[in-house]
């Protein structure tokens, strides 16, 4: 939510590693999320998967040129050959990797960047960065070409004017509202907030909490304005009481949670965190896990 009316803006880093499609690495250098690349193991019929090097790429261009031919980042794809790829299986145990290639599919479909693992480029030196990886499938010969290449239109001066940290004046005519969340923290300084629904079918779908999740995640990172990065109980005014953020037991076990956690966590360089309320969750007899938020 941001301060509205009262607020003067000031420029900065403010500790933002992303912002839309481009982040920073740790050295200051800025990277921007690839459109997928989607070819088949037909291509690389005489190449075993653990040899994929970068001159297979480069190979692969040679004698398939559709398959880079439409993307806007070719050139940069093929600079970054001397670099070597990561590899990834679209079948990995994590329970949020089902959403990966329909995701990617859209993207394709859609020529929009994929925003596959930030953590890849902000928590690297640029020498350590290793900015392309592989996704591919034992249930086909497909084959997903993901990742990053070096935003040259990006500079200090945008990135700072972008990342902009609102403050409030110390003296103000206006008094906006202020909410306590049910974490207890103070919320002040606004006059309105926009609401995204947590749909009621996260509490007992898996794919449907990861995704929803994920959406959430990305919201909250991918716009310039940024979203609350958390999700938080609601009041419910017919008991008059916070109800929670639910996850019923039949569906989620705290493994399955921790899993989410750690897929999303390494996918985007963030550190969920399930805050409870009471002693709720430490009653095995609960027929669901209640959370007063999830944040990051």
């Amino acid at each position: 939510m941001s301060p509205a009316l009262n607020v003067k803006k000031g420029c900065g880093g403010g500790g933002k590693h992303t912002i839309g499609h481009t982040m920073v690495d740790q050295n200051g250098k800025f990277w921007k999320e690839l459109i997928p690349v989607k070819f088949t193991m037909e291509h690389f019929s005489q190449i075993a998967q653990s040899e994929w090097i970068w001159e297979t790429i480069q190979k692969l261009d040679l004698d398939n040129p559709e398959i880079l031919l439409d993307n806007p980042d070719r050139t940069d794809i093929l600079k970054n050959m001397y670099v070597s790829p990561t590899r990834h299986s679209a079948e990995s145990t994590s329970v949020a990797a089902p959403i990966r290639i329909p995701e990617m599919e859209r993207c394709i479909a859609s020529r929009k960047r994929y925003n596959w693992c930030p953590s890849h480029i902000t928590s690297h030196t640029t020498d350590r960065v290793k900015s392309i990886s592989f996704i591919s499938s034992t249930k086909n010969s497909d084959v997903y070409l993901v990742g990053y290449v070096r935003d040259h239109e990006m500079t200090s001066e945008i990135w700072g004017t972008r990342v902009k940290v609102a403050s409030t004046t110390e003296k103000c005519n206006y008094n906006p509202h202020s909410i306590t969340t049910e974490t207890g923290r103070d919320v002040q300084n606004f006059n309105g907030a926009q609401m995204f629904l947590f749909p009621k079918e996260t509490a007992s779908g898996i794919e449907s909490f990861s995704s929803n999740l994920q959406q959430a995640i990305e919201r909250s990172i991918g716009s310039p304005d940024g979203a609350e990065r958390a999700i938080t109980s609601i009041w419910c005014i017919k008991k008059k009481k916070f109800v929670g953020i639910r996850l019923y037991k039949d569906v989620f076990t705290q493994a399955v949670i921790d899993e989410v956690k750690v897929d999303l966590d390494m996918k985007y360089g963030i550190k969920i965190t399930f805050t409870t309320s009471g002693k709720w969750n430490s009653n095995s007899d609960k027929p669901y896990f209640r959370f007063s938020s999830i944040s990051w």
